[in-house]
């Protein structure tokens, strides 16, 4: 018996191309099937994207907390029930809480992996609200240093 796997239209804005290019690739291959990849929301196709909590918009975030959370709004003008992952690089004045309550459904900052980023992108989809901080710092055990010989 063939087992059907389901589809996850997926939308990827992300001001910058390599990054872009990175989350396409990373999505080649999994359930999440890309429908529009563009820099920004602007940039966005016209035509109606499919509707429903099984769509994965994927948001790159901006250096101004006031532009991400405009362009969650406009996300959620032209897919109310999609699930918006917004990921990025930490900068300055963006919190997390903010993005929350503006409308996402997770935050990732500084992802650690790839494989880290479709878990989260799983989980959204599954409706758990995600929040990563970081996922570069590892504990590592500390190692002190012999003192110098006298």
């Amino acid at each position: 018996m063939k087992r059907t796997v389901q589809t996850i239209p997926t939308l990827v804005v992300e001001a910058r191309a390599l990054l872009r290019e990175g989350i396409t690739s990373l999505l080649h291959d999994t359930a999440y099937k890309i429908v529009a990849s563009v820099a920004s929301v602007a940039e966005m196709p016209k035509s109606k994207f499919p509707a429903g909590p099984q769509t994965l918009a994927i948001l790159g975030l901006c250096d101004e907390l006031s532009d991400t959370l405009q362009a969650i709004h406009s996300l959620r003008e032209a897919i109310p029930d999609a699930k918006i992952v917004a990921i990025g690089e930490r900068h300055g004045d963006l919190d997390f809480n903010e993005i929350l309550k503006g409308g996402a459904n997770a935050v990732v900052f500084n992802a650690g992996s790839g494989e880290g980023l479709l878990k989260v992108f799983d989980l959204t989809i599954l409706g758990q609200q995600v929040v990563i901080l970081s996922s570069t710092a590892r504990n590592k055990p500390h190692r002190e240093e012999a003192p110098p010989a006298p």
